[in-house]
């Protein structure tokens, strides 16, 4: 144990700073550790009430079940951090937990950089043809989109600000195993503030799932935003995705709570429910505020997108993607406004007045309104595109069955629209429906 008021100053050049062979408790103290290697590493790790300056090489905070665990216990590999200011400047992991991360209160501040290593240097590194999805600008790109490995490039070693799992262990023979079946989770709660400003995903769980509940967050990533392999549940929380490869991906991704705000920038999909695990995959926003700008699809789902309520503004390009797209998308309440270029008339359904429109090109930096047709002046909604777009989705509980809605382009009409059912469609389209593509592994 590590407590009491005061500084403690450690330094290591060769290897780690702080290494405990068992459990780790730090309370109160404030820690300045910098390594060759992990700053702080133990079987298990709690903190309370402290502040922790972390630069290392290796991981900040490393959790490390050891290699005799052959199977999954919430008794060792877990990072439990309450109140603590958390800073962390490195080139691996920010906090590595094998079993779980829970964060409670206090303020985090992560970046990680990595190094990119070419093709040819595979064997060099012990990296394996799955590990190449970066191109030549150090950009993530989708496997599928390569023919040909040589000119991408791989992170030479996991540089991901969270990341929980999975346990490995050698058996008698040295043969690697992994655990892939046991309680692994992230949960962050309760954060004044976190930052993180990651070159690999910024929150990662392998074989489990990530909780985020009234946090701050705001995020920076090459790769993506959030990433569980099962469920992503976000509520009441504020998270800001600057940039990212795909902003918030899970089998399931829930979306909740009045004071929910989400803002998402993406080259991929915005949010996705994708994973390579079980055969649903579902995609539920229930209420709070979501805007996504996405390069690809802005929401995702393989299997089903069902909106409930909140406001949700999506804004993606087309040409294969869509601003929805699923087998199934589900309007079932709320604000909804999204559009993109020749994206696909969705199959769905609507329990409130919905329209689809297909036509005239609505540029960038256009104001684009939605008012009735009776009362012009008064609009349900307004906003200034990010992107162009040909397609636009609009769905307000304020519409009803029965009425004429017009789109406006700043002063100018684009069309009428004559709500004949709760879905109506004007236009055509130049696709059809489509899944989402599944979500890249963890390191």
């Amino acid at each position: 144990m590590i407590s009491g008021v005061g500084i403690l100053n450690v330094e290591s050049k060769q290897k780690n700073a702080i290494k405990v062979g068992q459990s780790l408790t730090i309370t109160q103290t404030t820690i300045n550790a910098k390594a060759k290697k992990s700053a702080i590493t133990a079987e298990s790790i709690v903190a309370e009430g402290c502040t922790l300056n972390l630069e290392a090489e290796g991981d900040g905070i490393q959790a490390d079940a050891d290699d005799d665990l052959t199977a999954f216990s919430k008794e060792r590999g877990y990072t439990y951090l309450k109140n603590v200011s958390l800073t962390y400047n490195g080139t691996g992991d920010g906090i590595q937990s094998e079993t779980y991360t829970d964060i409670n209160g206090g303020t985090i501040n992560i970046k990680t950089e990595g190094t990119f290593v070419p093709y040819s240097q595979k064997d060099t590194y012990e990296l394996t043809d799955d590990d190449y999805k970066w191109n030549s600008s150090h950009k993530r790109v989708a496997k599928d989109s390569i023919r040909s490995y040589s000119n991408m490039y791989a992170l030479a070693n996991s540089v991901k600000a969270i990341k929980v799992g999975p346990i490995k262990y050698e058996d008698d023979d040295k043969v690697e195993h992994e655990v892939t079946t046991g309680d692994y989770s992230i949960s962050i709660r309760g954060l004044a503030g976190i930052t993180l400003n990651s070159t690999d995903d910024a929150i990662h769980c392998n074989y489990g799932s990530i909780s985020l509940e009234s946090a701050n967050m705001d995020i920076t990533t090459s790769d993506d935003g959030v990433h569980a392999d099962y469920n992503t549940n976000i509520n009441n929380t504020s998270l800001v995705v600057n940039d990212s490869y795909e902003g918030i991906e899970g089998q399931n991704v829930t979306i909740s709570g009045e004071n929910t705000n989400i803002v998402v920038n993406s080259q991929d999909d915005g949010i996705n429910a994708a994973s390579d695990f079980g055969s649903s995959y579902v995609c539920t926003i229930n209420n709070g505020f979501v805007r996504v700008k996405a390069g690809g699809d802005g929401l995702d789902a393989n299997t089903t997108l069902n909106i409930n309520g909140g406001k949700v503004i999506i804004e993606g390009p087309g040409s294969g993607n869509g601003s929805l797209d699923a087998d199934r998308v589900n309007i079932n309440g709320g604000i909804v406004f999204a559009c993109s270029n020749n994206g696909m008339l969705e199959n769905m359904t609507a329990t409130q007045p919905t329209f689809i429109y297909n036509g005239s090109t609505m540029s960038a930096n256009s104001i684009i309104s939605v008012a009735d047709a009776n009362n012009e002046d008064s609009a349900l909604y307004t906003y200034t595109l990010k992107l162009s777009c040909t397609q636009l989705i609009f769905s307000s509980p304020e519409m009803k069955v029965g009425s004429t809605y017009t789109i406006f382009n700043g002063d100018n009409v684009i069309t009428d629209i004559n709500m004949t059912s709760n879905l109506t469609k004007v236009g055509t389209s130049s696709g059809g429906p489509g899944g989402g593509g599944h979500g890249p592994g963890g390191w």
